[in-house]
């Protein structure tokens, strides 16, 4: 352990990462900015990123290694947080890796900002390092609030609702966890952080090298339909979320209102087609027809009706005017 407390604490699941593991913690320990400890976590793995762990903590002195049965990775980003003897926390996936100076360049937007929250851009890349385009626009340099920041990840487009690539004030994640053994951690929970800080500051500097590959949860045939059953779900609650918060102003619930009714209805709309496509009693129908029921009783929540073929074509034309007049 490091005689003198940190300004930083990175916190690292690792579990069955060992192709990636070595580029990560190499991008990490040879930061310009030097000044953090990192929480690395094997969560139980079965291939060689145990070895790899301890050869590394065992090299750099910053780097105190957790390992444990697998438990998944909210509770690791969970023990991560509670472990962590710094104010300020960074979450890094060990499958991506940062660019040199991106400890550096976030640490000055904090210091110069006060931010709760400071976010970087990132790279989207495949596995050989090639970047893929860009899904959204990136907001410009500044600083906002937390009801701006709020708002823009909940449409989920410019501000997506990711753990990594932000630097956050502990304090944040006071009486918050992030829900163990279930899907979509960082979408059910950061926008809920990021709605307590004061200001947010934004660096639109590419820093973090997001890493797409194949075997991850988002990006596996096998857990994919669990996932979009995690989103609907999710979804619903950041919708009264959204509805209840006194950071938002009324014009912005009220659009954000339509905004998820529309969105639900395409939803609705998707898995009504989908669901012609598969054979009945498939596992895909099965979820199909989840999918649509759920989608439904959401739509009956905030539009007080359950959704058919008619309804969907009829209720574009009052939600347009009423976006409209807004």
């Amino acid at each position: 352990m490091m005689e003198n407390t940190p300004r930083l604490s990175i916190i690292i699941p690792a579990y069955n990462v060992e192709p990636f593991l070595d580029k990560c913690l190499a991008s990490i320990c040879n930061q310009t900015f030097r000044d953090f400890e990192v929480i690395l976590v094997n969560d139980g793995s079965t291939d060689g990123t145990l070895s790899i762990c301890q050869a590394w903590a065992a090299k750099d002195e910053r780097i105190r290694l957790i390992d444990q049965e697998n438990r998944g990775l909210a509770a690791v980003r969970n023990i991560g947080l509670r472990e962590a003897r710094t104010e300020k926390i960074f979450f890094v996936d060990s499958d991506d890796y940062l660019e040199l100076n991106t400890l550096e360049l976030m640490w000055a937007m904090q210091e110069e900002s006060g931010a709760d929250v400071v976010i970087c851009n990132y790279v989207l890349e495949d596995l050989a390092g090639v970047p893929l385009p860009a899904q959204h626009a990136f907001p410009p340099q500044g600083v906002m609030t937390g009801g701006q920041a709020l708002l823009l990840m909940l449409y989920d487009q410019s501000l997506r609702s990711y753990s990594c690539m932000r630097i956050f004030s502990r304090r944040l994640f006071d009486g918050i966890s992030f829900p163990e053994g279930e899907l979509l951690e960082d979408f059910q929970t950061i926008y809920k952080v990021v709605a307590r800080a004061a200001h947010v500051a934004i660096l639109p500097a590419r820093l973090y090298h997001y890493v797409q590959q194949g075997g991850s949860i988002l990006n596996n045939s096998a857990t994919q339909l669990r996932v979009y059953e995690a989103w609907l779900k999710a979804f619903g609650e950041r919708c009264q979320y959204a509805l209840q918060s006194p950071l938002l102003s009324p014009k912005e619930r009220s659009l954000f209102y339509i905004y998820s009714v529309k969105r639900l209805s395409a939803v609705w709309k998707i898995y009504q087609k989908r669901l012609r496509e598969v054979a009945p009693d498939s596992t895909e129908a099965a979820y199909y027809r989840s999918y649509i029921q759920k989608s439904d009783e959401l739509v009956l929540q905030l539009y007080g009706r359950r959704m058919t073929r008619f309804l969907f074509h009829w209720m574009r034309i009052p939600l347009f005017f009423r976006r409209y007049f807004l």
